[in-house]
């Protein structure tokens, strides 16, 4: 779970235009995790 924090905090700081990539990307693997 820190791990993908980190992940999406280091892709927000490398490039900020993939901003709504990255909490896209954590809203599918959070609805993924809530499915199981």
């Amino acid at each position: 779970m820190a791990m993908i924090s980190v992940d999406i905090d280091f892709r927000i700081s490398s490039d900020r235009s993939n901003i709504l990539y990255g909490i896209l990307q954590f809203y599918v693997f959070q609805c993924l995790c809530m499915r199981y």
